[in-house]
């Protein structure tokens, strides 16, 4: 993956913590049949409705019943707390809730049949109330989310994108998506955490917010085409990873927070129907 692509329009400020501390990444993959879901603008009684991303769970029961109301699991982590021990985010599953409209979506050479590199880009408006929740391995699935004995274990933040980018390269009838068809979403904000939980990789989380980019790989389809009107439904799998300056301190050393920050990047793949 081109880092230099993906990192374009990170923003951070400071976080200080304990001697001994160090940055940390999480890595993570959607889990059982979670899906990315885009679907396309619309005409309800005269009035266009625009084009939206959602995030659809995990259904499954049986073996990946663990998994089931998920989107994604955290898969790795580099710099976080060491795998198997009580503080590491590794196992951990979360979601993404809200609905995300996406307008206004234009192509950078003005011609969408041009040769060349084209960058196409739209404004997204988050729904109010849209969150993203990890739950450590304190929770119980049988309670379900918000059931008071697993307040301690789930960490919530509010969530919202502002703008939505995708950068690929046009040869006549072939597209190459750059950077695996990295796309960069800035301004991925996540403020207001919340988590009282002990999991040191989550409590670093919470000692910071966020502003991120979003990337995703089609192979067929660019943004104007995925948003058009009567583009219908598009549903993809994704994995990726959160690129943090949060400090995970060793030994669960308390974090002084003196500022607000977090960078994370994520690769959606396209799903085979």
């Amino acid at each position: 993956m081109n880092k230099n692509l993906i990192m374009a329009g990170l923003a951070a400020v400071g976080l200080v913590a304990a001697p001994r501390a160090h940055a940390f990444e999480l890595d993570f993959a959607a889990v059982g049949n979670a899906q990315a879901v885009f679907t396309g603008a619309t005409v309800v009684s005269h009035h266009t409705n625009a084009a939206t991303m959602t995030f659809q769970a995990s259904t499954l029961g049986g073996a990946q019943l663990a998994s089931k109301g998920f989107d994604f699991q955290i898969n790795n982590t580099i710099g976080g707390e060491a795998k198997n021990s009580r503080g590491s985010a590794i196992g951990d599953y979360a979601l993404i809730t809200g609905v995300y409209s996406i307008s206004h979506v234009f192509d950078s050479t003005g011609n969408v049949n041009a040769n060349g590199v084209h960058v196409q880009s739209g404004t997204v408006t988050t729904s109010m109330g849209a969150q993203i929740v990890v739950v450590d391995h304190g929770y119980n699935a049988a309670l379900g989310l918000n059931a008071v004995a697993n307040r301690a274990h789930e960490f919530k933040a509010n969530i919202s994108f502002d703008t939505i980018t995708l950068v690929y390269k046009k040869a006549g009838s072939k597209i190459t998506y750059l950077a695996d068809g990295v796309s960069s979403m800035q301004n991925f904000n996540i403020t207001g955490a919340t988590y009282t939980g002990r999991e040191e990789d989550l409590v670093a989380l919470a000692t910071t917010g966020a502003s991120a980019t979003l990337g995703w790989s089609w192979n067929t389809k660019t943004l104007l085409q995925m948003t058009a009107l009567n583009a219908g439904v598009n549903k993809v799998s994704f994995s990726g990873n959160i690129d943090s300056p949060a400090n995970v301190p060793d030994g669960g050393v308390t974090l002084v927070l003196l500022g607000f920050a977090l960078s994370g990047m994520v690769l959606i793949k396209r799903q085979t129907a």
